[in-house]
């Protein structure tokens, strides 16, 4: 089956859903890489699912740096990507040589224009924006379509 959008489904830790995604067609697979979350996925259980799935990108969640500041050149093996929420960060991670999705939540900005400015900031050190909503925010979904005109956005479930 082939989604006539691109699709990444996060915080995967099992290998039932890994499978489900991969067969419906989904581009990206984020699995947690952080210790302390609750759909944290170890190097073992990742390598795992790894070899039972072809096709999608394998997206390494991170929000703690630890294992790439760490220089974990193993952990970095198994991942296609890295996905990080601090735009602050990309340039520590741009030197782990992968592809970068950076994920915005819109409801931490004050203006459209805010957005923009980061955005334009990582526009082409960056896959894609993956833009999500934690609460009620200035931001409206009119405001996105202009700014998917300029970048390449991934709209998060709760948008």
């Amino acid at each position: 089956m082939s989604l006539k959008t691109e699709v990444k489904v996060g915080n995967i830790s099992n290998l039932s859903d890994a499978r489900y995604c991969a067969g419906m067609g989904v581009q990206y697979l984020g699995f947690s890489m952080d210790r302390n979350t609750e759909h944290y996925v170890d190097q073992k259980t990742l390598k795992t699912i790894k070899e039972w799935i072809v096709g999608p990108t394998i997206v390494g969640e991170f929000s703690d740096l630890d294992p790439l500041v760490n220089n974990n050149s193993t952990l970095l093996e198994d991942i296609d990507c890295i996905e990080i929420a601090e735009p602050a960060l990309i340039d520590t991670c741009l030197k782990a040589n992968l592809p970068l999705i950076l994920k915005l939540d819109i409801a931490s900005f004050k203006s459209v224009q805010e957005l923009e400015g980061i955005m334009s900031q990582a526009k082409g050190r960056v896959l894609f924006f993956l833009l999500d909503r934690s609460s009620e925010s200035v931001i409206k979904k009119m405001d996105i379509l202009r700014l998917a005109a300029n970048y390449k956005i991934m709209i998060g479930f709760r948008i």
